[in-house]
């Protein structure tokens, strides 16, 4: 016989979902920069477009990726402090937004406003043993998480993140990224969501049928029209970053 919750319990989740939906969402933007502010131009460039307001934080010099995961619970906590409730993280030297923060929210809302939402990509990155894991089996290719591009809750992730550094990071060590990866195969991150259509986040790095078009980018393996483009992966030059991979893009979708 199936289990039947008791309605106090049913009553509980159900004041909890709906405190979700009509709480008022504040949402945040946010970048790290550990050199000049130039090094996130292509970034800086689209939020103007769009009229994104962008936060920003970071100091020179570069620490290591734990340092900058820190760094990031941190600049969570403050912007919580400020009555923020969610965020948008991404990162920025090698990303660019295609569209406003409008037609973003309509489609995080539209995909159920997940407590987290990470970008997809195609390598099973840093961890690769996990890439056959049945949590992880779906057809499109973008089915891996890339922490690069994030969206949700800062409540949640905050405390996620917590509990992934008191179990993870002994193990393995510094790559955050693979903190996620383990969180989600073992059932810990009940709360995330990986954008496996690209609906918000395209990551470029050996992309599959990616198209460009007055303005726009069309997946036509997931018929999805991203809203932001990340140049993950690859060599970044110390000077120049990655602008011979970005700059031919941004001219073709916006002049």
């Amino acid at each position: 016989m199936a289990e039947v919750m008791p309605k106090a319990s049913q009553g509980k989740i159900l004041k909890a979902r709906t405190e979700r939906i009509l709480f008022p969402m504040k949402l945040a933007v946010i970048t790290a920069n550990y050199g000049p502010r130039s090094d996130i131009h292509w970034m800086t460039k689209s939020c103007e477009m769009f009229k994104i307001p962008l936060h920003v934080w970071g100091q020179a010099p570069w620490c290591g990726w734990l340092r900058a995961h820190l760094d990031a619970k941190e600049e969570l906590k403050k912007l919580r402090a400020e009555g923020y409730t969610h965020f948008l993280y991404t990162d920025g030297r090698d990303a660019f937004f295609v569209v406003g923060l409008d037609e973003v929210l309509a489609k995080y809302t539209a995909m159920g406003s997940p407590r987290w939402l990470v970008a997809g990509e195609m390598n099973p990155w840093p961890l690769a043993q996990l890439g056959l894991h049945e949590k992880f089996a779906t057809d499109s290719p973008y089915k891996y998480p890339n922490c690069g591009g994030q969206i949700g809750e800062i409540d949640y992730v905050l405390d996620r993140w917590d509990f992934m550094e008191e179990n993870y990071k002994e193990e393995n060590g510094e790559n955050t990224q693979g903190y996620v990866q383990r969180g989600f195969v073992e059932g810990v991150l009940a709360g995330m969501k990986i954008d496996t259509e690209c609906r918000i986040f395209q990551c470029w790095e050996g992309a599959l049928n990616v198209d460009l078009y007055r303005g726009r980018v069309f997946n036509q393996s997931t018929f999805a029209k991203p809203c932001l483009i990340h140049f993950h992966g690859g060599y970044t030059d110390p000077v120049h970053g990655k602008n011979d991979r970005i700059a031919p893009v941004w001219k073709e979708l916006f002049g």
